[in-house]
């Protein structure tokens, strides 16, 4: 069962928040939010947008390729790079495989 809680941000602004205890409840409040952007960039090479619709898919590709990997529950994974929504994908990703990072 989905707890929310209220949160005044300023007098006359209040947010409604989500609490989630693992990542999977997690990618299943970010699931909600469709095709709202979540990650925006603009770099040398170009820009972009990402959605949570689409960093819900990748995040589930990867963590189904962890699997496929043969890593099993519990391992120790490391994730180098930039802080990218890339690195973001791989980190929610070896969350949800049960892995730690």
């Amino acid at each position: 069962m989905k707890q929310q809680i209220r949160i005044k941000n300023q007098p006359k602004t209040e947010r409604l928040y989500t609490v989630v205890s693992d990542v999977r409840q997690h990618l299943d409040v970010m699931r909600g939010h469709g095709d709202r952007i979540v990650y925006r960039w603009n770099r040398r090479g170009g820009e972009g947008n990402l959605t949570y619709a689409q960093l819900v898919a990748d995040v589930e590709a990867l963590a189904a390729a962890q699997a496929a990997s043969g890593l099993r529950d519990g391992a120790r994974v490391v994730i180098i790079g930039n802080t990218t929504h890339m690195w973001m994908e791989a980190y929610l990703a070896t969350l949800a495989a049960d892995n730690v990072v």
